[in-house]
Order: C-alpha cells, then structure tokens, then sequence
C-alpha cells in the first residue's frame, strides 16, 4: 500500500473514530451530584434519576440528595456517578434558609434550596471537602442557581470568580448559562461554570456561596452542584499521537 493512501486513511479514521473516542471518555468521567432537598426523599424536591446538562456532558444518575444543613451535619462519603463512594463531603449551610421555587422545577435542583432573601446579613453556602483524592487532575463545577421571580439580580461565587444573574420568570427548566461577570450585567441563567478542564480547579476543599448583599430583590439561592473530574490521557490522546507519527514520518520520508 502507498504511503498516500496510507495517510489519507488515517485522516478519515480520526475524522470518524476521533468523536467516538472523545465522547466515550466524557461519559467516563466521575462526576459527583449533590442536590439540596426538603424532608421528603421521595419528594418533588429530590432529584431520583439521571439529570444535568446535556450540552456541558453532565446527564448523570446517583444524584446525592441531602437535607442536612449546618457545620455540624456535613454529608459524607459522596457518591460519584458510577455509585461508589468519593471520601467527599458536603457541608450546606443555610442560615438565610430554605426556599420552594416553584413546582414547575420539580425533580430538578430548581425546585428546592438554600435561600439568600434580601437585608439578610448572612449568607448561604455549600463546602466541599477532601477533593484532591477523588479528583486527582483537578475537577470543574456547575452550580445550579434559582430564585423566586421577579427576581432581578444576584451573585454566585467560588470566592475567586463571581457571576450575576437573574432567575427566569415565568420558570424554565431549559438550562441557561450564566457568563456575566460584572453586576453591570444580570444574565437570565440558572447554573455557572467554576473552572474547566484546561484551567482546573485544584483546591482540596472549595465553597459555592450567594454573597451577603448580591440579592437585588426577593431571594436567590443553590440548589445544587455538580463536580466533573478532568480525566485522564485516553485512548482519544493515544490516537491523535498515533496520528502525528504517522504523519512526520510521511514527511520525512517524503523529504
């Protein structure tokens, strides 16, 4: 067979196998979901089967859905998406307190959460803990955000970055991303983005908070996280190597 033909197999087979390859290995990932519910864990506040988004390949099952809220009640011992236990912990803390968005949300983090209400001074949060062992090449997190409408502006943070937005009104269980950095800027949006996976996110242990004062009108709040771990060098990599050397040593030869 000639070098050319060669080559040019080789192209189509990235061209077609390349998706495949890079597909599989996202849907491999670990991804650790952690939903904010009321009383009832069979409720329309519990998150029982496969959720996220679709376009940030987060569509998972094994949701963690907690109900326990203070420093002293962490839930341990966290799930990934695959149902085997992390070493990770979840402290929510709810001192602005907890909020029903709507039923239009139910079976959603939406629907349910921890509540910033305007002229409250304390905020609310969610911490993670012991992240370096489940996530050993770092991880990226969506925070999914609701408020009561009108809601007309408020902020999410990692403590490093920020996002303002605004809740949907009337609802919408269509996941919309927020961007906006600036309060210049409210973004109809319900989830942000924390990091990704070429600028990770490393430390051990992180909080997700609805800062004090970011509430411009009613309230705003989490109701739940998901932590995607950044994988691994796959058969994907492999491949694209693979590739290259075919391709330099068709050059070469060439020469």
């Amino acid at each position: 067979m000639k070098l050319h033909t060669i080559v040019s197999i080789l192209r189509k087979s990235a061209a077609l196998f390349l998706p495949v390859f890079l597909a599989a290995n996202l849907s491999a990932q670990s991804i650790i979901s952690l939903n904010i519910r009321d009383g009832n864990p069979e409720g329309n506040s519990a998150v029982l089967g496969a959720f996220g988004v679709a376009a940030e390949g987060t569509v998972v099952d094994n949701w963690n859905n907690t109900n326990s809220f203070g420093a002293a009640n962490p839930t341990l011992d966290l799930v990934d998406s695959s149902g085997a236990a992390t070493g990770v912990s979840a402290t929510v803390l709810n001192a602005g307190g907890q909020q029903y968005w709507g039923a239009d949300y139910a079976g959603t983090p939406w629907n349910f959460g921890i509540a910033h209400f305007t002229g409250t001074p304390n905020p609310v949060s969610v911490t993670f803990d012991n992240l370096n062992a489940a996530f050993p090449l770092g991880y990226y997190a969506l925070v999914y955000v609701s408020g009561a409408p009108p809601n007309q502006g408020a902020a999410v943070t990692d403590g490093s970055t920020t996002y303002y937005f605004q809740t949907s009104n009337p609802a919408d269980t269509t996941p919309l991303l927020i961007t906006s950095t600036t309060s210049d800027t409210y973004d109809v949006g319900n989830y942000a983005v924390f990091g990704s996976i070429t600028t990770p996110l490393m430390s051990d242990d992180i909080t997700f908070a609805i800062p004090t004062g970011s509430v411009v009108s009613n309230n705003a709040g989490i109701g739940g996280v998901q932590l995607v771990a950044i994988p691994e060098p796959s058969a994907a990599a492999v491949f694209v190597g693979l590739l290259a050397v075919g391709l330099l040593l068709y050059r070469r030869r060439r020469a």
